[in-house]
C-alpha cells in the first residue's frame, strides 16, 4: 500500500490519507491534520510534530503511558486447556490462566488465534480435549454453557457479532442477564435504564442509556460490549482484538479497563495482532502458528522479533 501511495504521489496527485495510526502517518504523509470533536485542532508538517504531540492534539490531553500495565497480584488456576483440537484446524493446544491474570495469544492471520477464542467460547465446535473452568471439567462447549460458568467472550469491533444494532445503549447493555432487570418475566424499563447508568459511567462511556447504538464511535461502542459483559460478573473474558479500529485515546480507556477487571480477581485472556498492545499490557504472551501453540512467553522475555520467529513457523531453537 505504502509504495503504491508513494508512486501516486509521483505523478503529481494530491492524497488525502485517514488513518488513526500514528506510524503509518509519520511514515508517508507530508503534513498532519487532527480533527477531535468535529473541530480542527492541529495542521501543520510532519517533520514539526513527533507521535505524542500528535496523540496530546489527538486526545485533548497528555497520555503518560500507551499502555498502562499494572502490577497485579498473579492468584489461582481458574482456567484451563487440555490437548484441544478442532477439526484439523487446531491442535494438541495445552495452556492455563490464573486469577488476575492477562494472558497474550497472538499470531499471524491464518494462525488459529481468532477459531481458538470461538472454540473456547462455544461458537465453534465439537471439539477434542478438555476445558477446565474452576475445576470443573467440560468436553462440550456452548455460548449458553460459557455464561453460565463466569466465561465470556468480547468480541472485535463492530455490531455484527458484539450488538444489536438500531436499539438503546441500555439494552445492548443488560442483554447478557435479562433475570436482573425483569419482573414477572417482563423487562422492568426503569431497572433497565437505572442498571445500565452505573455501567456508562464507570466505563466513561459518555453517552444516555436511551443512545441508540448505532450513533456512538467505534471506541464506545467497544466500552458498550465490555459493559454488557460485565453485567454478568464473568469472572474469564476472552477478548478479541480488543482495540482494532479505535482511536489512540479510547484504546488507552480500554487497557484501564482490562486493568479493573484483574484488580478485581477477573482473568483476561486478550487474542491480539498488535504486538506492541501484546506486550505491554500481558504478563504472558502464547504465540500460534498454523493452529498450534509454538512459544509461550514470560512478560519479561517477549520481544516483536522473538514473537514474530515462532509466528512465522520458526523453532524453538533461537536463544
Amino acid at each position: 500500500l505504502f509504495k503504491v501511495i508513494n508512486n501516486t504521489k509521483k505523478l503529481g496527485v494530491t492524497i488525502i490519507y485517514i488513518s488513526h495510526r500514528l506510524e503509518e502517518i509519520k511514515k508517508i504523509a507530508d503534513r498532519v491534520t487532527v480533527i477531535r470533536d468535529g473541530k480542527l485542532i492541529e495542521s501543520c508538517s510532519i517533520d514539526e510534530v513527533d507521535i505524542n504531540q500528535i496523540v496530546k492534539a489527538m486526545v485533548g490531553k497528555e497520555l503518560e503511558d500507551r499502555y498502562p500495565k499494572l502490577k497485579v497480584k498473579i492468584g489461582r488456576e481458574i482456567f484451563r486447556v487440555q490437548s484441544l483440537g478442532f477439526g484439523g484446524r487446531l491442535t494438541d493446544i495445552n495452556f492455563t490462566a490464573r486469577k488476575g491474570e492477562i494472558l497474550g495469544i497472538t499470531g499471524l492471520s491464518g494462525s488459529g488465534r481468532r477459531t481458538l477464542a470461538r472454540v473456547l467460547f462455544g461458537i465453534n465446535g465439537p471439539y477434542e480435549g478438555q476445558i477446565y473452568l474452576n475445576g470443573r471439567v467440560f468436553r462440550s462447549m456452548t455460548p449458553y454453557i460459557a455464561k453460565m460458568n463466569g466465561l465470556c467472550y468480547v468480541t472485535g469491533i463492530g455490531s455484527d457479532e458484539g450488538l444489536i444494532p438500531d436499539v438503546t445503549v441500555a439494552e445492548n447493555i443488560t442483554i447478557t442477564n435479562l433475570k436482573r432487570v425483569s419482573r414477572m418475566g417482563f423487562i422492568d424499563r426503569n431497572t433497565e435504564y437505572d442498571s445500565s447508568k452505573d455501567l456508562i459511567e464507570r466505563l466513561e462511556i459518555g453517552e444516555s442509556e436511551r443512545e441508540i447504538i448505532d450513533n456512538l464511535s467505534g471506541g464506545k461502542q467497544k466500552k458498550v460490549i465490555f459493559a454488557k459483559w460485565l453485567f454478568t460478573n464473568a469472572k474469564v473474558l476472552i477478548i478479541d482484538e480488543p482495540t482494532a479500529g479505535i482511536d489512540i485515546g479510547s484504546k488507552v480507556d480500554i487497557y484501564n479497563i482490562i486493568n479493573e477487571l484483574v484488580l478485581s480477581g477477573a482473568c483476561v485472556i486478550m487474542i491480539s495482532s498488535d504486538l506492541p498492545e501484546v506486550i505491554g499490557m500481558c504478563d504472558r504472551v502464547i504465540v500460534m502458528f498454523n493452529g498450534e501453540i509454538r512459544k509461550i512467553f514470560n512478560r519479561e522475555e517477549a520481544s516483536q522479533e522473538k514473537i514474530l520467529y515462532f509466528a512465522s513457523g520458526g523453532k524453538d531453537t533461537m536463544e
